[in-house]
């Protein structure tokens, strides 16, 4: 799996070392970008502008953001809908409210680049060492990042078997 992260903080930075470690090529863009090269380290593909981030993955480009809500999200949406292609796909995890996730998916739509809000659960821990997802959005955007989601949720075990279920809009 090959994606982009936007916001390494605790929550993207978490869901980032997870997919690293399970073998996943994850490339990543923060602001201040100190982070950026502590997760380089780790071996993060570093991105220092949100362009930057953009060419370094491969078509179709799949995005995910852990922006805080609001302004920051609004403008980052924006900027993106200037940088990518059809076909291309962000999903966000910031938690915006659901009504600014139908502007940003109708924004994105415009230009022909899909657009998933992707509620994270379980916190930090749970970024860490796996979270649940509560996906919305189109069947055909779910399924672009379906193998990712099921890469950083919970380990399974025959008590609790991992799932990853998506919701379709209209």
């Amino acid at each position: 799996m090959n994606f982009g992260i936007i916001g390494l903080g605790r929550m993207g930075g978490s869901v980032a070392r997870l997919a690293m470690e399970k073998g996943h090529r994850v490339a990543g863009y923060n602001e201040p970008s100190k982070i950026t090269q502590d997760l380089a380290k780790e071996g993060l593909l570093a991105a220092f502008s949100l362009a930057e981030l953009v060419e370094k993955l491969q078509v179709p480009r799949i995005l995910v953001m852990y922006v805080p809500h609001g302004e920051p999200t609004d403008t980052t949406i924006a900027e993106l809908a200037k940088l990518l292609h059809p076909g291309d796909l962000v999903a966000d995890g910031g938690n915006s409210h659901w009504k600014d996730s139908v502007r940003h998916y109708e924004e994105l739509r415009a230009v022909g680049v899909s657009f998933l809000d992707v509620g994270t659960s379980g916190g930090v821990e749970g970024a860490r060492t796996g979270a649940c997802f509560m996906v919305g959005g189109d069947v055909e955007a779910f399924a672009m990042v379906e193998t990712l989601l099921r890469v950083v949720r919970p380990h399974e075990s025959p008590q609790t078997p991992g799932a990853v279920t998506g919701a379709v809009t209209d």
